[in-house]
């Protein structure tokens, strides 16, 4: 790489780790993938991850995400509301990607985006998670738009609580 290439660190290429997430779920994280497992047989997958707070719901979605969805080729939308749980989200990505949950997919690539982060004129086709504040991406909707088109993709609110906010309902066809 040149000197006057800048990397974008909200854009990244990750690599699971091989082998075994050493981390080990909850009991009671263990039980919502195994609900989630239910749902997702469902012609239509909804619905809400709910668990005390620090019960882990980010670990636990993420996990289940990985294997289930990015693995399969399915595409996540993440929205937040604060800049703190963007990384959180990214984060968590970047650490529980492992082999033996990512068996068809060895390489996947998210992109964070908000007014600290990536812009969203930079999503690409490739980016199979989009990380991103709630606020950013209302001016380039169409640039969602086209990544989103003809695709499988998982919808994600995080602090789902906010998603009956009017600013989510009244600018934003996300919801």
């Amino acid at each position: 790489m040149s000197n006057n290439t800048t990397m974008n660190i909200n854009c990244k290429e990750i690599t699971p780790a091989n082998g075994h997430n050493p981390r080990t779920l909850y009991e009671h994280q263990a039980e919502a993938i195994k609900a989630l497992n239910d749902i997702d047989k469902k012609p239509e997958f909804r619905t809400m991850l709910v668990l005390p707070t620090g019960g882990g719901k980010t670990l636990t979605a993420v996990n289940w995400l990985l294997k289930n969805a990015v693995d399969k080729g399915k595409k996540i939308l993440w929205i937040a509301h604060r800049q703190l749980l963007l990384e959180q989200a990214a984060e968590t990505f970047t650490l529980n990607a492992y082999t033996d949950d990512m068996i068809n997919h060895t390489v996947f690539n998210y992109r964070l985006v908000s007014g600290v982060h990536d812009k969203p004129v930079n999503i690409k086709q490739d980016d199979n998670v989009i990380i991103a504040g709630k606020d950013s991406l209302v001016r380039s909707l169409e640039k969602l738009d086209k990544w989103i088109k003809n695709e499988d993709i998982y919808f994600v609110i995080d602090e789902a609580h906010h998603a009956v906010a009017r600013s989510y309902k009244k600018n934003y066809r996300l919801c």
